[in-house]
C-alpha cells in the first residue's frame, strides 16, 4: 500500500457504548500510518442487524476510505484493531467467543466438507502458535475489517438466509462469508488480534481463569492469595508442569510474589523487583533452607553481571509493570534480558499489547512460541529457542 490506508469505523450499538471503546478509537488514532474515519455513533444506531449493517456499508462507500472495519458495542478488541489493514486482505476477522449451549467456542468456521451450509467452529488452542493469519470459510461479523472492493462487488452483503418455508438457514455473518467467497474473495483471521466478547462475564476472561477456595495449601502455606497481582493457580501449574518435567534447576524472574515461593519449592531462584514492599513480603514467607536471591531494581538498567548469571534453564518474567501509553518502560529490558541468558523463557500477562509486541521484537525471530495456558491477557506465554525443527503444535 503506498498511501497512508485510511480507515472507515462504525461502532453497532442500541443507543449506548461501552467505555472500553474509547480505547479502541485512541488506538486507532494514534497510529501514525494509518489515517481514521469515525462514524457518528448515534448514526451508527440501528436494528434490525442486518439493515444496520447495510446503512454503514452504504456510507462507507459513499466515502473514499480504504477499508471498513465495524464492532458490535459488545466486542472489545484486545489489540490495536489498526495494524490489521497492513496485512492488507480482502476480509479479515478479528476472533472473539461465544456461548454454544454450555460450552464457549471460537466464532470461526470451517465449511462441512458434504453438507451445504453446514459449519464447524475451529479451536484456536489448535492453531500453530505462531500463525499470524488463518484461512478460513465463515467468521462472526462482530469484529471484521473489509476491504472496499469486496462491498464495491457483494451487493445487499448482509442478510440471513431463509429456505422456501421461511426457515433460516444462515445467518447474516456466514452468509456474507459465503457471498464473499463466491465473489472470488478471501476470507482470513488474526489469530494474535484476539478481542473480548463481553456479556455477564467477558468470555475470554470467563474462560481463562480457575482460582481455588479457601483451603488451598499453598495459599495456607505462606499466607498468599491467588489473582489480584499475583499467578493463579492455572498460572502455577502451566509454571511448575515446564520445571518438573524438563528438569530444569535455576530461574531468573523478574517480579518477586508468589510465583518466587513456589517456584523457590523445586528450583534455585534469582529474583529481581522494583517494589521494596514485595521483597519484605517474600523475605517474611520464604523458608531459610530455600536458595533465593532477592534483589531490588529498578526496571530500567539492566542488573550488572555479578548479579545475574550468564546462564539459566529458565527466566520467569512477571514485571515490571505493564508500560502505559509508551510512558513507561515497562517489560522492555526484563524480556531483552531473558532473550540472552536462557533458551526458555515464560512470560505472565504475556497477552496484553505492549507484551506482545515486546515479544514480537526480542522473541520472535530465535524462539518458538510452544504453548500457552490460556487466551486471555493475564496469561502465560513459554518459549523455546529455536533448535531443529519447527515443533508441531
Amino acid at each position: 500500500m503506498g498511501k497512508k490506508p485510511k480507515i472507515y469505523l462504525a461502532i453497532l450499538n442500541e443507543g449506548w457504548l461501552r467505555c472500553e471503546h474509547i480505547n479502541t478509537v485512541l488506538m486507532i488514532l494514534g497510529t501514525p500510518k494509518v489515517e481514521l474515519h469515525l462514524e457518528n455513533p448515534a448514526v451508527s444506531w440501528g436494528i434490525p442487524i442486518t439493515q444496520n449493517r447495510n446503512k454503514i456499508v452504504k456510507r462507507f462507500l459513499d466515502t473514499n476510505a480504504d477499508f471498513l472495519l465495524t464492532f458490535d458495542d459488545d466486542v472489545i478488541p484486545l489489540f490495536n484493531p489498526a495494524e490489521a489493514v497492513f496485512y492488507d486482505k480482502d476480509v479479515l476477522g478479528l476472533p472473539t467467543r461465544r456461548r454454544s449451549g454450555q460450552k464457549l467456542e471460537w466464532v470461526i468456521y470451517a465449511k462441512h466438507p458434504t453438507l451445504e451450509n453446514k459449519y464447524a467452529s475451529i479451536d484456536l488452542d489448535k492453531v500453530k502458535t505462531d500463525a499470524d493469519l488463518l484461512q478460513v470459510d465463515g467468521i462472526g461479523t462482530g469484529a471484521i475489517l473489509i476491504k472496499r472492493k469486496v462491498l464495491e462487488m457483494v451487493k445487499h452483503p448482509f442478510e440471513d438466509l431463509f429456505d422456501e418455508d421461511g426457515i433460516r438457514k444462515l445467518g447474516q455473518d456466514l452468509n456474507f462469508c459465503k457471498k464473499v467467497i463466491k465473489a472470488g474473495f478471501k476470507i482470513f483471521v488474526a489469530p494474535k488480534m484476539i478481542c473480548e466478547h463481553v456479556k455477564d462475564h467477558g468470555l475470554v476472561n470467563m474462560d481463562s481463569y480457575f482460582i481455588s477456595q479457601a483451603g488451598d495449601k499453598n495459599q495456607e502455606r505462606y499466607n498468599m492469595s491467588w489473582g489480584g497481582e499475583e499467578i493463579i493457580e492455572k498460572d502455577w501449574d502451566f509454571i511448575e508442569q515446564a520445571i518438573e518435567e524438563e528438569g530444569l534447576k535455576t530461574v531468573l524472574e523478574f517480579g518477586s510474589g508468589f510465583s518466587t515461593l513456589l517456584m523457590s519449592q523445586i528450583a534455585n531462584i534469582d529474583s529481581f523487583e522494583t517494589d521494596p514492599k514485595k521483597i519484605e513480603k517474600v523475605k517474611d514467607r520464604l523458608p531459610r533452607d530455600r536458595k533465593v536471591k532477592l534483589y531490588a531494581w529498578d526496571g530500567e538498567v539492566k542488573p550488572d553481571s555479578g548479579r545475574v548469571k550468564k546462564k539459566y534453564d529458565l527466566v520467569f518474567i512477571d514485571g515490571p509493570q505493564s508500560a502505559s501509553m509508551a510512558s513507561q518502560t515497562g517489560r522492555r529490558v526484563s524480556i531483552e534480558i531473558a532473550a540472552n541468558h536462557s533458551d526458555r523463557v515464560i512470560i505472565h500477562d504475556a497477552g496484553k499489547m505492549h507484551e506482545t509486541m515486546l515479544q514480537e521484537k526480542y522473541l520472535r525471530d530465535d524462539f518458538w512460541l510452544v504453548a500457552r495456558n490460556g487466551w486471555h491477557q493475564g496469561r502465560c506465554h513459554y518459549w523455546k529457542r529455536k533448535e531443529g525443527l519447527k515443533p508441531e503444535l
